[in-house]
């Protein structure tokens, strides 16, 4: 039997050490021993950022936050009353009584606030709250707005016609199935974002809503940009709801220049489906040399176009999700045209090294990693909805159209990741692609894949040559004779492989010494080849 060496164990001694060193360091006896500053803080990571307030159920949850840290006690009180900063944090208008929310304002002084609110269709005109917002709409740095499913967006149209010199980012989400064209609720020929006065917004994300491309020029500081349509179906479009158009998107406004600065990017199912098998061409490419992240959720064919007109750096880490077009599902003559599409979002002046496939919230999925970023390519399919649907050959012409569009852009990969379970139609990703990487290692998320025959055959000397080292976590399921047995099995018919590392749990390892760890993986890898160098590594 191999000897069973641990890697990446802390030294006791200095564990130790590092322990003593912590203890020395005298803590405040009591809370009013600390610093207003360091209490300051302390009380603004209790509050929720702006994106957990739910408007709806608990648009209150920060102001009674605060109000039960000032009633703990009088010092309390009065560190949590001097703070502006933490009052700026808490506004919202639902359900408020006047006198509490005119309380807040003022306890945030002059500071920027954040403002919660839900649009629930009713006429606030002569309302005190709306009033109060009203006044102090110009400090507003932070605004999330939902409308409710029965509103037309009164409120929202206020908020949008309005200068906003404060505002640094801006949610809105329209409640229910719908997707509103926010142009159209400024009821203007010549509709003006926050009467084109918001020179500081730097976040927007829109949700079952969207504004014309044009309109984002009018905003000069943007970094981050969401539009998300949780219905791009059959159903919205019989209903005639709208959608952006791609034509928009790319041809014919100045969208380059308006998202020179852009950082991060997501259109997840927000763009209008074309009849026309090819789609438009756009001749004018779209650089966007700041982008650091870009997520797409749309049909092949719009990948593809967006692939080919858009210029993103190598710098820049995708995440890619084709879908079926809206009038079918997908089809087995479908997965050529996938595959080229997706190859298009893969740098090619950026080598490759390890390379990860698997499935997440039931999409399989293929992950790139290089020097610079990530590009994960995703595949949403029908699924166990088409009983006709071979998902595990679909991957594999997917696969098959991906090797040769890639060729030397996977040449240099040589470590792969397996993150799915046994009899997943994820592999088949990964087959064709394969022999044109230099794989070394293969690391699994699961001991029991090696059981799988179709995962042993993937890992076979002609599909990687290359192939010494394998790497798995130390499940309680190892112990089943039949995931050892798949194990020890591919090792034999790899006389090769000279390595294994298991992952041990810490929660596992606990009191365990190093010998005892030592004597349970030689138990449990009695049967395996005397030629495999056992090790574990804490994790």
């Amino acid at each position: 039997m191999s000897k069973v060496s641990p890697m990446n164990i802390p030294d006791a001694a200095v564990a130790q050490k590092a322990h003593s060193a912590t203890t020395d360091i005298k803590a405040p006896r009591n809370i009013c021993d600390m610093p207003i500053e360091i209490l300051s803080k302390v009380f603004l990571d209790t509050l929720d950022p702006l994106d957990a307030v739910d408007p709806v159920f608990n648009p209150s949850s920060n102001a009674v936050t605060l109000l039960n840290i000032s009633h703990a006690s009088s010092f309390l009180r009065e560190a949590v009353i001097g703070d502006s900063s933490l009052w700026a944090v808490v506004p919202y208008l639902n359900g408020i009584h006047t006198d509490f929310l005119k309380a807040i304002l003022e306890r945030s002084q002059q500071t920027a606030i954040n403002l919660t609110l839900l649009d629930d269709g009713r006429v606030w005109e002569a309302d005190e709250n709306w009033n109060e917002a009203r006044w102090h709409f110009d400090r507003i740095s932070k605004l999330h707005i939902e409308v409710d499913p029965i509103s037309e967006g009164f409120i929202l149209h206020t908020f949008l016609s309005r200068p906003a010199p404060s505002l640094t980012e801006c949610r809105i989400h329209f409640v229910g199935f719908r997707n509103v064209p926010l142009n159209k609720l400024l009821n203007s020929r010549d509709p003006r974002l926050f009467d084109d006065d918001a020179p500081h917004l730097h976040t927007l994300k829109l949700t079952n809503c969207w504004i014309r491309p044009k309109h984002y020029s009018s905003l000069p500081s943007l970094r981050q940009v969401a539009v998300q349509s949780q219905y791009n179906s059959d159903r919205a479009y019989r209903e005639g709801h709208s959608f952006m158009a791609l034509e928009d998107l790319l041809g014919g406004h100045s969208l380059a220049n308006s998202f020179i600065y852009l950082q991060d990017l997501a259109l997840i199912n927000c763009i209008q489906h074309s009849d026309r098998p090819e789609g438009p061409t756009f001749q004018q490419p779209i650089h966007l040399p700041s982008l650091e992240r870009f997520t797409l959720e749309t049909t092949i064919g719009d990948c593809h176009q967006l692939a080919t007109n858009f210029r993103l750096p190598k710098t820049c880490s995708r995440i890619i999700t084709s879908t079926s077009h809206r009038h079918r599902q997908l089809k087995l003559e479908d997965a050529s045209a996938a595959g080229v599409a997706l190859s298009l979002f893969v740098p090619s002046d950026a080598p490759n090294t390890h390379c990860a496939v698997g499935t997440s919230d039931l999409t399989p999925f293929l992950r790139f990693t290089n020097s610079y970023s990530t590009v994960t390519l995703r595949l949403r399919l029908p699924g166990r909805k088409d009983p006709h649907f071979d998902a595990h050959m679909f991957l594999v012409e997917v696969g098959m159209a991906l090797a040769p569009a890639l060729g030397t852009r996977v040449s240099t990969i040589s470590t792969v990741h397996l993150q799915f379970e046994k009899l997943s139609p994820s592999s088949g990703l990964l087959l064709p692609l394969l022999r044109l990487m230099d794989v070394k290692e293969i690391t699994s998320q699961s001991s029991e894949l090696w059981a799988d025959p179709c995962i042993q055959a993937l890992a076979r000397h002609e599909n990687v040559p290359s192939l010494r080292k394998l790497q798995m976590p130390l499940e309680d399921s190892i112990c089943e004779a039949e995931d050892l047995a798949g194990v020890s099995r591919f090792l034999r018919s790899r006389e090769d492989v000279q390595e294994i590392v298991f992952q041990v749990d810490l929660s596992r390892l606990g009191d365990m010494e190093h010998d005892e760890m030592d004597s349970v993986i030689r138990d449990l890898t009695r049967n395996f080849p005397s030629t495999v160098d056992l090790k574990w590594v804490a994790s």
